[in-house]
């Protein structure tokens, strides 16, 4: 029955998750790599890190290199080169992608195009959405800040979804 076989969390690492539950567990050379319903937690040199899903601007997984890869809201590009991926994965995308409200592509008034999200922390239901403006590929970051589409869209779309 080792299909309903449950992973030991690192005693260390389980000391920081608390009492969340563990959606699905990896491992690299450096130790385990843990999902949780609203972070994702990894080895780095000084001990543990957490990444909070709606954090995540963009990621994914490489099977060919074994890679999961993530760019922050901060970013800064992340990989893992994972020696046992397990579900997470798939539970790496699932969670991404929850953590999405809204996303929009809004074509500039001059040439370019820019990507409005909202997105929701899974940890806390109670939290404000937080949105994010980024260009597009070949689109240059000042010009969609001050674009007056992107703009009408942001407070269009805000009005829609910020309703608490």
């Amino acid at each position: 029955m080792a299909l309903f076989a449950k992973q030991r969390t690192d005693p260390a690492l389980a000391t920081l998750i608390g009492r969340r539950a563990v959606l699905a567990t990896g491992s690299t050379e450096d130790g385990q790599v843990v999902a949780t319903a609203d972070s994702l937690w990894y080895p780095t040199a000084d001990g543990w890190s957490q990444q909070p899903w709606h954090q995540i601007i963009h990621g994914g997984w490489d099977r060919d290199n074994q890679q999961l890869r993530w760019r922050g809201q901060d970013q800064t590009e992340h990989s893992l080169h994972l020696t046992e991926s397990g579900r997470l994965p798939e539970v790496f995308n699932e969670r991404v992608t929850e953590s999405i409200v809204v996303q929009r592509v809004v074509d500039l008034s001059g040439p370019g195009a820019a990507v409005i999200s909202a997105r929701r922390d899974l940890g806390r239901g109670d939290a404000p959405l937080e949105w994010h403006i980024e260009p597009t590929t070949g689109t240059a970051p000042e010009s969609v800040l001050t674009d007056r589409l992107v703009a009408s869209e942001l407070a269009r779309l805000r009005s829609e979804y910020d309703v608490r």
